[in-house]
């Protein structure tokens, strides 16, 4: 022990400069109770703590001129037996201060660099790269930028959702550079009528015959499609199919005949006769009928072919005009019958034809209308009389019509008999100057009686 400026420096201790090679552990006054820095920190297995006590070695064996410990050793100081030498510590300038300095400027401007670099260049090398990309969905086009590396993850992290009916043109799996086009192709809802049946197809692109197809729509040549089949779809189209069938068929149909009437001077004016007899003929048409959905649409005739040609009718109208015999004032005698026996009241006995007589006593509605006037003996008869109801000209009785002598008056002739009425012939059963008056149908010969047997002067029109 030994005494400075009056104190115990063992109650002090040494006192050895405070570096950063050394540092106070405890108080002590044994010497050896300092121990070096490096092996404190020996226990330290950073590169740094190596490093650095290695070099503080160096530094030690530089200024003392010994040899390092060995590694996990103590110093080789004996107090005892080496003298110590002391160098006096001057602060703030010393060798060992300014040599610690510089150890610890170099590290620490190392670290710096190294948390610059840091700060300005890591972010780049982990930053993800940029692409521009392009995107058309269902139409609608526009450009973003994108950190994604994928397709898919472009999609995912834009929540755009393609659906099992969708197609997505360019794969999910395709990596995105600049300038890539993200295709996507929307499907499509349509409604397809076929007949009275109704179909929704959902479809991405394409035609008319390709979403009849997806229908089950089985389409056959002259069908109608609405729109055209070669017509492209769009969004809510409604197509409309139309089955069409055609059907042909026969049918016979009958040919009226004509009714020719042709004038002939071989027969007294007013008579008629039928010379030939029509008959109808036959045709065959050929139809053909048009279904749209089972529904008859149309029906056309294709063809026509005349199987029997019909015959026309001929009706003979005579034109020759008798002149009436002239008696004497004494009277003419009578001849003939009746032609047919048929008309009651008819007589057999002859007579002369008619006198002329004057016209002054005819209606005065009749006066321009009068041919000439005549005397002669009228009779009646009635369907009971006459059940056939055809006159001989082949003309139906019925009121009006007259029976005469067709030499004397003609078939059509028109006469105003005074108390009948205007009637006109169209039958016979009497001869000369005779005319019976048809009275209509009656049950009996009531009617024909009371007309009797009248001597009149008839009147014959134009």
């Amino acid at each position: 022990m030994s005494l400075k400026d009056g104190k115990n420096t063992r109650d002090q201790g040494p006192q050895l400069p405070n570096t950063w090679l050394y540092r106070v552990r405890r108080s002590s006054s044994v010497y050896n109770d300092f121990i070096p820095l490096n092996e404190q920190n020996a226990k330290k297995e950073s590169p740094f703590s190596k490093l650095s006590g290695k070099i503080k070695e160096k530094r030690k064996s530089a200024r003392t001129g010994r040899t390092p410990a060995a590694k996990g050793g103590s110093p080789a100081f004996d107090f005892d037996t080496v003298p110590v030498r002391r160098r006096p510590y001057i602060s703030g300038s010393g060798a060992g201060e300014r040599s610690g300095a510089a150890f610890f400027i170099v590290p620490a401007v190392i670290c710096g660099a190294v948390l610059i670099f840091s700060f300005l260049f890591l972010p780049t090398l982990f930053e993800k790269e940029i692409h521009t990309v392009s995107i058309n969905d269902g139409g609608r086009e526009f450009v973003a930028d994108t950190e994604a590396e994928t397709v898919g993850e472009f999609l995912d992290i834009n929540g755009i959702t393609v659906g099992s009916s969708d197609y997505l043109e360019t794969p999910a799996s395709a990596e995105i550079e600049d300038g890539t086009s993200i295709i996507i192709r929307r499907a499509m809802d349509l409604t397809v009528n076929n007949g009275t049946e109704s179909t929704n197809v959902t479809m991405v692109a394409g035609t008319v015959a390709d979403a009849l197809d997806l229908a089950g729509v089985q389409t056959e040549d002259g069908d109608e499609i609405y729109p055209a089949a070669d017509s492209y779809v769009r969004p809510g189209m409604t197509i409309d199919y139309i089955n069409v069938e055609t059907e042909f068929r026969t049918e016979t149909k009958v040919l009226g005949f004509k009714e020719v009437t042709v004038k002939t001077d071989k027969l007294l004016k007013g008579d008629q006769k039928i010379t030939q007899y029509g008959q109808e003929g036959e045709k065959e048409v050929k139809y053909k009928d048009t279904y749209k959905n089972g529904v008859l649409f149309s029906s056309e005739i294709v063809d026509e072919t005349v199987t029997k040609k019909p015959v026309d009718e001929i009706l003979s109208v005579g034109t020759r005009v008798p002149q009436p015999k002239q008696t004497s004032s004494g009277g003419g005698s009578s001849s003939g019958g009746s032609s047919s026996g048929k008309k009651k009241g008819s007589s057999s006995s002859g007579s002369s034809s008619p006198s002329r007589a004057s016209t002054e006593g005819a209606p005065e509605d009749l006066q321009s209308k009068v041919d000439y006037a005549v005397n002669v003996s009228v009779t009646a008869y009635c369907s009971h009389c006459d059940p056939s109801g055809v006159g001989s000209s082949g003309v139906p009785l019925s009121k009006g019509s007259i029976a005469a002598d067709k030499s004397v008056f003609p078939y059509g002739t028109r006469i105003y008999v005074p108390g009948y009425g205007t009637g006109t012939v169209v039958d016979t059963g009497v001869s000369g100057n005779r005319l019976d008056v048809y009275m209509g149908d009656q049950p009996d010969e009531s009617a024909c009686n009371s007309w009797g047997r009248r001597s009149l002067t008839v009147y014959v029109l134009k």
